[in-house]
């Protein structure tokens, strides 16, 4: 009675999962499991791992019954770890794990990564699922997902506090070596990071009145004082009226900072209420993607120009 105490405890905390080595050590022989597979007690769904008749089949399930038959050192990965920290909310995310090199698992129905430097500390329990650390998770999310994914992945990973740039820079370096996958992605996410955290406003200055001038806008004048409340807001550039549009070029270091980042969204609303509309670019857009930034600029001042707002209280 015990043991099957143990055994019906065991199937909650996996998801309504049982591996045949859990059902032989409560003393389920081999042919008792098959008996009660074959009239539904029990449901094969990964090799050495069955479901418990009338348990709910969820992705959750799936991706715990993939780790269970893949063995101990095994672990949710890429997509299927980014969705279990919270990092993305997709539909349809596959079923996504990571094993050691040495193993190679045969009818698990997953996407299955063989890993040489997959270490027990890579691995964490995310209620109660093997997965991936958020730094490995992240520098591996580099190989399945579009560069800028991953940059907006890092950068909510880093508001959310889930991890620092210098963990994710230790597991980097630690597996960093010609022809793995990931690495080079995450590299230049941190180097173009690096670079607009140090640019400084004159540099910001520089390259916006570039910009403007190879598209045929006119300059904006930078460090604009809106006058709120009493107090003082400033935007790093604005076309003051009648356009009242404000240009901010978005650093990387503040985000990471919580009430830093909530007050910045005050701010935008203040702003926003004093009839300004405002545009944010990243340092990566401005160098990168200077003629998306132009076209942004244009079509916003044109919109301006159409419906001109209410004049705020501007110094």
């Amino acid at each position: 009675m015990q043991r099957l105490d143990h055994l019906a405890a065991s199937a909650r905390a996996q998801s309504g999962l049982l591996t045949n080595a859990q059902l032989q050590a409560a003393g389920m022989q081999p042919g008792a499991v098959k008996y009660r597979t074959r009239v539904g007690g029990l449901e094969r769904v990964a090799p050495g791992v069955r479901r418990v008749g009338g348990a709910p089949i969820t992705w959750r399930q799936q991706v715990e019954a993939a780790c269970l038959a893949t063995g101990p050192l095994s672990a949710a990965s890429h997509r299927s770890a980014l969705a279990l920290w919270g990092l993305i909310t997709w539909d349809d995310v596959p079923v996504e794990i990571t094993v050691v090199y040495e193993r190679d698992p045969d009818g698990c129905d997953a996407v299955v990564h063989r890993s040489k430097d997959l270490l027990p500390q890579d691995i964490e329990l995310v209620e109660g699922i093997p997965c991936t650390s958020v730094a490995r998770t992240l520098v591996d999310a580099g190989a399945v997902l579009h560069e800028r994914t991953v940059e907006r992945l890092l950068e909510r990973a880093l508001v959310r506090q889930a991890v620092t740039v210098a963990e994710v820079r230790v597991f980097m370096d630690r597996v960093a070596a010609r022809g793995r996958r990931g690495v080079g992605v995450m590299r230049r996410v941190l180097e173009a990071r690096a670079y607009g955290e140090s640019a400084s406003q004159s540099e910001a200055e520089e390259l916006l009145a570039r910009i403007c001038r190879e598209h045929g806008l006119p300059p904006a004048v930078p460090q604009y004082r809106v006058e709120v409340d009493g107090g003082l807001r400033f935007l790093d550039f604005a076309y003051p009226q009648p356009l009242l549009l404000g240009i901010e070029v978005d650093g990387f270091g503040h985000h990471t900072q919580r009430h830093v980042f909530e007050d910045a969204r005050v701010r935008r609303d203040e702003l926003t209420l004093l009839g300004w509309m405002l545009l944010h670019f990243t340092w990566r857009q401005m160098t990168r993607r200077a003629w998306w930034v132009a076209r942004t600029i244009g079509r916003a001042s044109d919109l301006r120009t159409q419906a001109p707002p209410l004049p705020p209280n501007v110094l």
